[in-house]
């Protein structure tokens, strides 16, 4: 049992996911469910799978033309652990600023525009 929760635990902290399924099939056979390092691990693959998710939302909103959708895509990938400085993020955030400049650019055309109306 205890090699099976050391197992657990050093799978869970480096997020080896299917070291983490194969330790967990171990726990379940010896019937250690309830341990503390078993709900653990099923957090981290539950934590894992939602960071992947939404690696996978920042890189389908990228598609798309609209800075807000993109910021709270990328916002939401920071908060489930994707680091902050990692290329997708820089490239939405870059994809971002360059929106909105363009905004900016489309607001002023349309003032200048209405100005000589």
């Amino acid at each position: 049992e205890k090699a099976a929760i050391a197992s657990l635990d050093k799978a869970a902290a480096d997020e080896d996911i299917p070291a983490i399924n194969q330790a967990l099939s171990v726990a379940e056979s010896l019937s250690l469910e309830g341990s503390s390092a078993y709900k653990n691990a099923v957090a981290v693959v539950r934590m894992v799978r939602s960071r992947i998710a939404a690696i996978a939302a920042v890189e389908a909103v990228l598609q798309s033309n609209d800075a807000e959708d993109i910021e709270e895509a990328v916002d939401r990938a920071v908060r489930l652990g994707v680091d902050s400085g990692s290329a997708l993020v820089q490239k939405a955030t870059a994809k971002v600023e360059e929106l909105r400049k363009l905004e900016a650019c489309r607001s002023k055309l349309q003032s200048a525009k209405n100005g000589r109306d």
